[in-house]
């Protein structure tokens, strides 16, 4: 980043609108807030920037990782892989994308929520990558990112 944060979720979009700086990385959830805000102020900030997802024509973007997991000896383990199902269910998904302005996790889910679909929703090709490669580089990632001081 060209400078630290100054506070809000959406400084850095609000920077590029500004003029401050001329790209910014963020989630797109930041984005759709300003896009749904009952404040002019931050609609208009959207309407100074346009969000672009990288590797769209090839491997796909990053997407944020939510999981859940059964503890071994769990007393209940039937119950929480009912829990997890419904977590995963269209209507939970687009519950999620609507009320937090989150992409669907599960595949397949169509998205409903106008403020992402502005933000690229409709086309939005996330990288297919398994979670198990992932994590597996995590400790990896973060030493490069310490390297170039990324905060």
């Amino acid at each position: 980043m060209a400078r630290a944060p100054k506070g809000g979720d959406t400084d850095q979009i609000t920077a590029v609108a500004s003029g401050e700086c001329a790209v910014a990385i963020t989630n797109t959830y930041y984005a759709a807030r300003l896009v749904k805000s009952s404040k002019p102020e931050d609609r208009a900030v959207m309407e100074k920037v346009h969000v672009v997802f990288p590797n769209q024509g090839t491997t796909g973007a990053h997407i944020n990782i939510a999981g859940a997991a059964i503890a071994k000896y769990a007393k209940s383990k039937d119950n929480a892989v009912i829990f997890m199902e419904y977590l995963a269910s269209p209507y939970a998904q687009d519950y999620f994308a609507n009320g937090y302005n989150e992409f669907a996790a599960a595949k397949g889910v169509t998205i409903t929520n106008a403020a992402l679909k502005s933000v690229g929703g409709d086309n939005f090709k996330a990288e297919d990558i398994p979670l198990g490669v992932v994590a597996k580089n995590i400790v990896k990632v973060q030493q490069m990112l310490d390297r170039v001081g990324y905060k």
